[in-house]
């Protein structure tokens, strides 16, 4: 009878630590799910001097400023943006490389380094190459 009582008076919603491992959960399969499908990380290679030189001809819209990588994007408003922002972390954690970027309604400007090597590197490549993979109609 206690039980059926302490169960009543709790109601059905579980308690915040039941929350919690079921986020961990989801969590521990997001990221399993991530790696089965979506490969391993890639390494980060720091990128030469004239491969450097060659990225905004590879990548439209791109420029290297101050040592980065660098687009602006311009959004009908700030759902289409913020939305875009959400596709592009979603990219950036199957790369486990995050851009460096911020938004002010309708504007997204994303700076891509990679900080441990010290430059760019193959990362911010594939990483700017899978964002205009996002533009495309």
């Amino acid at each position: 009878m206690t039980s059926v009582r302490r169960m009543t008076e709790r109601g059905s919603r579980p308690g915040p630590l039941r929350r919690f491992r079921r986020l961990a959960h989801f969590s521990l399969v997001a990221i399993l799910v991530t790696t089965l499908f979506c490969g391993p990380v890639m390494a980060a290679q720091l990128l030469t001097p004239e491969e450097i030189r060659a990225l905004p001809a590879q990548l439209p819209g791109w420029s290297v400023i101050n040592g980065k990588l660098q687009r602006a994007f311009v959004f009908a408003d700030f759902s289409a943006a913020f939305g875009f922002m959400a596709r592009v972390a979603l990219l950036a954690e199957t790369l486990g490389h995050h851009p460096e970027w911020s938004n002010v309604y309708n504007r997204v400007v994303i700076d891509l380094t990679t900080h441990d090597p010290g430059g760019l590197s193959s990362l911010d490549r594939e990483l700017a190459r899978r964002i205009n993979g996002l533009l495309v109609p």
